[in-house]
């Protein structure tokens, strides 16, 4: 009679055979798998991993080649919301991590292919249901305005409008747009042209600002990268944190009246927004948590801002002095009238689409060029203390398990209060 654990094994064979390092019968199972089709196992979720995380984790590089040659999804995160590519990070072989960066743009260029396929049928033709089309739409022009509006004066001013001018002509759909961000507590305002085109390669998709005068390509595009970029992309994830999906704590999150009046004499609130009477209640402790992963930064060989750290802590005194002395001899006393006219030159020339190579312009490519130094492949991770009987525990399938290097998390929460209404 067959054990709850050899169930579980045989339920996922892929990760049997990759936690059992054994590339050659996995390569069997997977014979019949390709990238065009792709095995159904090679999604599947155990302990919170899928077959490439885990082997990316094990550092098990022939199963990883195996894996990604029978089309392995780059793009699907464990269970705790990490890439391949972060995984591949965190164990620090770079070509490991060259094979997973590659794999990922093309998949990624894959995806885009067939979602703007997917776009054009949807705009250009009759939906018939169950994600059929039928017979094309005639050419036409639409406008549609959209807002949001509040009755509080400070809200008000933060809501978002725009009229979308949508034109439709053959199997080419063009849609116009004037709002293009939001910055400073005030939403950024263009002249956009989002054109989606059909052409005898496939789907197209430009975007035209036309106060600029600049054509960007979206797609189709090369995908492909010289050897020195992504040499250049491995070293700057090598030298930086692994950062997580932002996250929105609620477990302590407290939702209560809000009252108005003193000591034992508060009463609940209410208030008149425009024609309504309304309960004032106050939400608290929403916390807003990043997560980060240090563990490849404190791997040897060392990055080499930490290299710096540690030489220049000696002459930390000095170089502050220093600095100090330099940015006092640097500052530069401006007029009203001077001050007025450069950020009235900043302004035309930003609308001009000219950059300026300004201080902190140059201060971020310094930090990106420091981060871009070469940086070897890591010392590999102690062999795992996870044995195959521990990962296949009946009744834990769903439960994350990490078996990687072991990971320094770090987790920064902000805590938020509202007021609604």
């Amino acid at each position: 009679m067959a054990t709850a654990a050899t169930l579980t094994s045989l339920n996922h064979p892929l990760h049997r055979l990759i936690f059992l390092d054994n590339p050659t019968s996995l390569a069997a199972l997977l014979a019949s798998s390709s990238p065009a089709t792709p095995h159904p196992a090679l999604s599947s979720l155990l302990r919170g991993q899928t077959p490439l995380t885990l082997a990316l984790c094990l550092n098990r590089r022939a199963c990883v080649r195996v894996l990604l040659d029978a089309g392995a999804s780059t793009l699907a995160k464990n269970s705790e919301g990490w890439s391949p590519f972060q995984e591949a990070t965190s164990v620090g072989d770079r070509e490991v991590m060259e094979w997973i960066y590659r794999a990922r743009r093309e998949q990624l260029a894959g995806w885009f292919g067939e979602q703007g396929r997917g776009i054009l049928e949807a705009l250009s033709s009759v939906s018939l249901g169950d994600g059929e089309f039928g017979a094309d739409l005639k050419d036409f022009y639409l406008e549609m305005h959209w807002s949001f509006k509040s009755f509080i004066p400070f809200v008000s001013s933060l809501c978002p409008s725009d009229t979308y001018k949508i034109f439709k002509k053959g199997t080419s759909v063009r849609i116009d747009t004037t709002l293009v961000g939001f910055e400073r507590l005030s939403w950024v305002r263009g002249d956009i042209s989002i054109v989606f085109t059909e052409e005898k390669d496939g789907p197209r998709l430009v975007i035209c600002d036309h106060q600029r005068r600049l054509v960007q390509q979206v797609w189709p595009r090369d995908f492909t990268l010289a050897p020195e970029d992504v040499e250049e992309e491995i070293s700057v994830a090598l030298n930086t944190k692994l950062m997580g999906t932002p996250e929105i704590d609620f477990s302590a999150v407290k939702l209560m009246r809000a009252q108005s009046g003193f000591w034992s004499f508060k009463v609940d609130r209410n208030e008149r927004i425009g024609p309504w009477e309304t309960q004032v209640w106050q939400l608290e402790n929403l916390a807003f948590v990043n997560r980060s992963r240090t563990e490849h930064l404190e791997a040897h060989p060392l990055p080499v801002s930490a290299k710096r750290k540690e030489k220049g802590s000696k002459q930390s005194a000095k170089s502050a002095e220093e600095e100090e002395e330099d940015a006092e001899e640097e500052v530069e006393v401006l007029t009203e009238e001077e001050r007025v006219a450069r950020e009235d030159e900043q302004i035309r020339r930003y609308e001009a689409g000219i950059r300026d190579d300004n201080e902190e312009w140059t201060a971020a490519k310094r930090a990106f060029k420091e981060l871009s130094q070469f940086r070897p492949t890591l010392d590999p991770p102690p062999p795992t203390t996870v044995t195959l009987e521990d990962y296949l525990t009946p009744g834990q399938e769903s439960e994350y398990l990490h078996v990687g290097r072991p990971a320094k998390l770090e987790r920064k929460s902000r805590a938020f209060k509202a007021t609604i209404w």
